[in-house]
């Protein structure tokens, strides 16, 4: 690894080897210079957490591909990456793609940090299927007691759990989100925010079955967002909470007539989701405008 892991010349991560020594600490650069494969290293079988314990850690726009963790416990957790305490976390530009999670009590981020986490410029590919015993602060992308903040960045995901859970607790900004989600539990009954705590100008494609009638929050509170949800299976409402900041609609021509939406949330035709003058009427805030 080469740097001195100051702003001007970070620590470069050159190798897969590299990735596994994050240990600067507070105030401390990283660069990632390279892709890593990790079917080309020791961790294809079987994933262990790597620790994230620095101030700064910028992916470069690089890849890192095919990560497979496996956890029998549904009650201890286990994570992709964890970021340490004592210092607040900047994570971008990075692609994390072909992540499989499958078993336990397991996320992709896990936050033991007093500080929060700020995510910006990620591109995010995941499958996830696990089955838990408790869901506190527990997401499929961030386990985290802190504020985390996603922006400008993209997440795909085929995500089943046991019980209801969301993406990730804090503020998604400038976000899409393509999902799958299923609730595998026939005993649900709770309902959950289902992306965020925050969503500002995020956009959501989803298709969300449950085995038992849940309610689901999109999140606490939402401004300039739009929903395109053409499965919703056992979901008796998509409610929002009254807590709309800004215009906000969704796709009424594809979304199931078995699901309620609050009425503080416009319901639109496909030809008007797609009319930007049209929106622009409604005082939804056009990307570019």
């Amino acid at each position: 690894m080469t740097g001195s892991g100051t702003k001007e010349n970070p620590y470069i991560i050159e190798n897969f080897n590299d990735l596994l020594n994050i240990s600067g600490g507070s105030g401390t650069y990283y660069l990632l210079g390279t892709d890593i494969d990790i079917n080309d290293t020791s961790y294809a079988a079987q994933w262990s957490t790597i620790t994230i314990n620095c101030s700064h850690f910028d992916g470069g726009n690089h890849t890192i591909k095919n990560i497979f963790l496996n956890n029998s416990s549904t009650s201890t957790l286990k994570s992709i990456f964890k970021f340490a305490d004592k210092q607040v976390t900047y994570f971008k530009n990075i692609n994390l793609e072909n992540i499989y999670i499958n078993g336990g009590k397991s996320t992709i981020f896990s936050n033991i940090s007093s500080y929060n986490v700020y995510f910006s410029g990620i591109n995010l590919s995941f499958t996830s299927n696990i089955s838990f015993n408790s869901a506190t602060d527990l997401y499929f992308i961030v386990q985290s007691g802190k504020e985390i903040f996603i922006e400008n960045s993209s997440i795909n995901c085929l995500a089943r759990a046991s019980m209801v859970l969301g993406l990730f607790r804090g503020t998604m900004t400038n976000c899409h989100i393509n999902a799958d989600i299923t609730y595998t539990s026939s005993n649900n009954s709770s309902s959950a925010y289902l992306f965020s705590e925050k969503m500002l100008n995020t956009a959501v494609f989803a298709n969300i079955s449950s085995q038992s009638s849940i309610t689901t929050p999109p999140s606490g509170n939402m401004s300039n967002c739009y929903f395109v949800l053409p499965t919703l299976n056992h979901i008796s409402r998509f409610t929002t909470s009254g807590n709309i900041h800004g215009t906000c609609f969704y796709d009424k021509d594809v979304a199931p007539t078995t699901t309620a939406f609050d009425s503080n949330i416009y319901a639109l035709s496909t030809e008007n989701c797609k009319n930007t003058e049209y929106l622009k009427s409604i005082g939804f805030i056009v990307e570019g405008e």
